[in-house]
């Protein structure tokens, strides 16, 4: 591989002749090149027409209604030309723009401990010593890979978090092999309830943020009396001080309610967690109440409500109250 780019044409970009095969790692080199190219490419396209597109919006307001409209074909033309050039807006299934969301950065720090003693259940070291983890955790949702660097930061190196079609995937059988799902899930449609549907019913445990209005829905409380969740009823992680915050990629088309930031109208969430095994959900939970008593920025709760008691009992001292956007 390292012969391979000394050979490199500085003026083509493109390997010079060699008598031997591309390994994989050349493969994967040329990809990147290539990407990092139609990347550099698309952004440019899409500075010059949103420059267009500004212009002409202040061209209509001296001349005709055409002005508008032209403004409003150029920003389709800069989405599509974005579309071609960036790899995070050629998906492999259909996807509501608005879903287009990635998780705050602050909700797996809060599951941390979590999936570390997760793993030592599963029989993988989580030394204290080391941030490194093998755990094997899956991401069914995909947006723009981000989930893969946030975990990893935090030492989860093993993330499965693809381009494809979750439901496919199910459907067709080709689940990855892993240990933990830890997913935020489209709020759109009916994806949260496919979502849970599916974890009930994989015997594995999970870890999934959704918007605390979840556990009033309807189909929620019939899985409830139904039985689909064992003798270990679901428990929960949320924060204490400041809700979770997600951010549009800077691809993606934002709706007016989305910051220049892209960041989004905030949502109540919690981090819904449940383990098949009751003897193991009931050890879990004792040791992030333990966890909890050692830190103040997120609690554990059986209940929804038991979450907001708790943090406000937290917050009481310092008289804050929740935030629902940083200051």
């Amino acid at each position: 591989g390292v012969l391979a780019c000394h050979l490199a044409d500085p003026h083509s970009g493109r390997a010079a002749p060699s008598n031997h095969p591309p390994s994989p790692l050349d493969v994967e080199m040329a990809k990147g090149a290539r990407l990092r190219a139609r990347l550099t490419d698309g952004r440019r396209v899409l500075r010059i027409l949103r420059a267009r597109c500004k212009c002409r919006t202040n061209a209509s307001r001296l001349g005709p209604p055409q002005a508008e409209i032209d403004c409003g074909q150029l920003r389709k033309t800069a989405e599509s030309h974005a579309g071609i050039a960036v790899e995070g807006l050629q998906f492999t299934f259909e996807a509501d723009p608005r879903d287009h969301c990635e998780t705050d950065r602050r909700a797996y720090r809060h599951v941390e401990a979590l999936l570390r003693h997760l793993a030592q259940l599963a029989g993988f070291l989580a030394s204290t010593d080391s941030p490194r983890c093998e755990v094997r955790l899956w991401d069914p949702y995909y947006c723009h890979g981000a989930v893969v660097g946030n975990l990893g930061a935090l030492g989860f190196r093993s993330v499965h978090n693809a381009n494809e079609d979750f439901y496919a995937v199910v459907r067709e059988r080709r689940c990855p092999e892993y240990d933990v799902l830890v997913t935020n899930p489209p709020y759109s449609g009916d994806h949260i309830e496919r979502c849970l549907r599916y974890c009930v019913g994989s015997g594995k445990p999970w870890c999934i943020l959704l918007p605390n209005w979840v556990h009033e829905k309807p189909w929620y409380k019939q899985l409830q009396a139904d039985g689909a969740f064992g003798s270990a009823p679901p428990f929960f992680v949320g924060p204490v001080k400041q809700a979770y915050c997600f951010r549009m990629p800077q691809w993606a088309s934002k709706p007016d309610h989305v910051g220049s930031d892209g960041r989004t109208t905030p949502y109540l969430a919690s981090w819904f967690v449940h383990l098949p095994c009751a003897k193991a959900a009931a050890s879990t939970l004792r040791h992030l109440e333990l966890e909890e008593d050692r830190q103040s920025d997120w609690v554990v709760s059986t209940t929804i409500g038991g979450l907001k008691d708790k943090a406000k009992r937290i917050r009481a001292p310092m008289r804050q109250g929740f935030r629902f956007k940083s200051v």
